[in-house]
């Protein structure tokens, strides 16, 4: 999925192009990860913590242009380091 909410991540940057959130709690802030599509991006933000329990792993990418028709997509991703 998608998000354009503008402020502070769970990191303490300012929210901007690049930047994925994640529901896993053990993937350290920083961690690259390419994602099908999108290219490399960086985890810098956290989702909702009721996310991983209701849907599993997910992967929010902040994207500026976000809006309800990009959805729910399930891409291709690695996690690079």
């Amino acid at each position: 999925t998608c998000y354009n909410d503008y402020g502070k991540t769970a990191s303490g940057e300012i929210t901007r192009p690049g930047i994925v959130a994640t529901s896993d709690r053990t993937i350290k802030m920083g961690t690259k990860v390419y994602i099908q599509d999108l290219g490399i991006l960086e985890i810098k933000d956290k989702t909702a913590k009721w996310i991983q329990p209701k849907y599993g792993f997910t992967l929010d990418v902040w994207l500026k242009d976000c809006n309800k028709y990009f959805g729910v997509k399930k891409l291709t991703y690695k996690i690079l380091e």
